[in-house]
């Protein structure tokens, strides 16, 4: 079991530049670019407005469909920036870089330490604890404008306080909601955090998991039963980096991871693995067996041990077993993973695609956190993979986030001088990061990217 090392949390986020480097049931391709919508994150107000962030709007509102504007700065697929200076949460911003929406930043620093970016300061993994290597592109003030303006088109606010994630219209899965969770708890956003918690929490099947997709903020209208094990180990971990920053969220996290161990584990042959739900998947359903590649969160689960003493040993044990399976799926399918397999090695004749380019985000943070040479040689036969195919965006795949910073993140357990290749090749890119999904992994990918991601090591 390992120990339990302090961070150096509620350190101003400003200050910080990196310094090392599917949802439930079986649905495959997770929002493959549906269209999104944009709801106001919580009126007009002007940026650092809102207590703790939660009812931040973004200077203004954001445009539908188009630019999303930052008090000047532009977000998400918008024209970058030229020369003036932009304030962004009472701090000062990214004066003369240009956005991520648009050239690449290569190089450039944050702005001048001012005010405390986000919901009250946030709180970054200690240097000397992050194995990967870092963009320094990816500074904090630039990562908090993108969350905003994902803000202003995905996360909209219920009447009874809490906040749900926008995947298409009404529609909103757990999925969203443990993604917005896990950027609100890194960047510092204590209101849009605990609204996002409330919507999971007052949505729970008979196992104390959300179930995963519903319309809007209607309690009645549940479109989709049963929980989806990734969204809830993003929850889980989000619960745990948010008792790091702001406490009181520990035993609410212990008794998600608890659940998450009890209905979505299962044991196959020597093997444990996380199977896709918790009434379904993986080798003990006679009806479908299936497993997810995408949903293995090995850093996640080495964490997940410090927590659940009783489970320590269940949890080490899946994060190695993660690695055993990823190397035959590597095998089968020269460097990738399918969208899914099963727990014997095998695919099920699935692509790389929607629910698989996750997979080194997922990778890269256990590598990042923990610097497991496993996550090193996976992520090194994705690396080896993109170059021989013709490197960002040119692999055949569809040219937005989801894929282009996945492959990324590959490259930052390599060198500095392929991950600073990369990177800039996402940047670079342009695609479509306007739907749900690929908006978000953007943000996700770049919090990893500029080692603004925390654990709890």
């Amino acid at each position: 079991m390992r120990s339990v090392r302090t961070l150096a949390w509620l350190l101003p986020l400003l200050m910080h530049v990196g310094c090392g480097a599917g949802s439930g049931g079986s649905q495959s391709n997770v929002q493959a670019g549906g269209s999104s919508v944009n709801p106001s994150a919580g009126g007009d107000a002007a940026v650092g407005g809102g207590a703790g962030g939660s009812d931040l709007g973004l200077g203004g509102a954001a445009t539908a469909g188009g630019e999303t504007t930052l008090g000047g700065l532009t977000g998400i697929s918008g024209a970058p920036t030229s020369g003036a200076s932009s304030t962004v949460g009472g701090a000062t911003g990214l004066g003369g870089q240009t956005s991520f929406g648009g050239a690449p930043v290569v190089g450039g620093t944050a702005g001048a330490a001012g005010a405390s970016v986000g919901g009250g300061g946030a709180s970054v993994i200690d240097p000397g604890q992050w194995h990967a290597f870092t963009y320094s592109g990816a500074t904090a003030a630039a990562v908090e404008a993108e969350y905003l303006a994902w803000k202003a088109s995905h996360y909209a606010t219920c009447p009874d306080g809490s906040a749900r994630v926008s995947s298409s219209g009404d529609e909103t899965v757990s999925e969203g909601i443990g993604y917005g969770m896990l950027m609100a708890a890194s960047l510092g956003y204590q209101g849009d955090f605990d609204a996002l918690t409330k919507y999971y929490f007052d949505r729970l099947d008979d196992n104390g998991l959300m179930h995963w997709k519903w319309s809007g903020c209607d309690l009645a209208s549940r479109w989709g039963d049963n929980a989806a094990s990734d969204a809830d180990e993003d929850v889980a971990m989000a619960l745990v980096i948010a008792d790091k920053q702001w406490g009181g969220y520990a035993t609410t996290a212990l008794g998600l991871i608890q659940a998450i161990r009890t209905y979505e584990t299962d044991t196959c042959g020597s093997l444990i693995v996380l199977k896709p739900g918790d009434i379904w998947g993986g080798c003990s359903d006679p009806g479908d067996k299936r497993i997810n590649p995408s949903y293995f969160a090995p850093g996640y689960y080495r964490v997940f041990a410090t927590i659940d003493v009783e489970g320590a040993a269940l949890w080490n044990q899946m994060a190695d077993d993660t690695y055993v399976l990823l190397a035959q799926y590597q095998a089968s399918m020269g460097g990738l993973v399918p969208d899914w397999g099963y727990a014997d090695g095998t695919g099920n004749g699935s692509n790389y695609y929607y629910d698989a380019c996750r997979t080194p985000w997922r990778i890269a943070t256990d590598y990042a956190w923990f610097g497991t040479a496993e996550a090193q040689s996976f992520l090194s036969g994705v690396s080896q993979w993109l170059d021989a195919n013709g490197g960002i965006p040119n692999p055949g795949m569809d040219n937005n986030s989801a894929f282009n910073g996945s492959f990324a993140l590959s490259g930052c357990a390599t060198s500095q001088e392929k991950f600073d290749q990369y990177m800039q090749a996402w940047m670079s890119a342009g695609g479509d990061d306007q739907p749900y999904f690929q908006g978000s992994l953007r943000v996700l990918y770049l919090l990893v990217a500029g080692g603004l991601f925390p654990s709890t090591l």
